[in-house]
């Protein structure tokens, strides 16, 4: 029911060029409304607090002229900056650009239900339970802050 993304970067010439805001309109799609949510995803620290997630709305136009009703769909994602939730693109923009981080990765989570999105509470709802179901085993794969930190000092086991 649902489609997993995890992308993990550790840096390029292009900062975070992939987000549905800008993939999805480039694919015939119009954004009908974005917000940010607070998912409680029980992931280890700091994960473990209510966590920001990016959810944006899409209508996809009826382009072959079938006569068919435009269909809405649901983007949902997080990134993991150096370990901390966020969901601000531009933040992890900025974040990967600074000068002073010697070591700086961010992977982004993305989930889409397979399905249109015709009662916006309940795929919410239906997407908060994905994340919490997938999010703390995804994490144990993740560097976390303590990580980055160490490798900041220069101290690495």
């Amino acid at each position: 029911l649902w489609h997993l993304q995890v992308f993990y970067y550790t840096g390029m010439l292009d900062k975070v060029p992939h987000v549905p805001e800008r993939c999805n309109m480039a694919s015939g799609a119009n954004q009908i409304g974005s917000a940010t949510l607070q998912f409680n995803v029980m992931g280890r620290a700091p994960w473990d607090q209510p966590v920001p997630v990016r959810r944006v709305l899409f209508e996809q136009p009826d382009l072959e002229g079938r006569g068919f009703l435009p269909t809405q769909s649901a983007t949902y994602y997080v990134f993991s900056l150096n370990g901390r939730p966020e969901a601000d693109w531009k933040n992890v923009r900025l974040s990967l650009m600074d000068p002073r981080m010697k070591y700086c990765y961010f992977a982004k989570v993305q989930f889409v239900p397979l399905y249109p999105v015709t009662n916006l509470a309940a795929v919410d709802a239906a997407a908060e339970d994905f994340a919490a179901n997938v999010m703390p085993s995804l994490l144990f794969q993740l560097p976390m802050p303590p990580d980055v930190e160490k490798l900041q000092a220069g101290s690495v086991d």
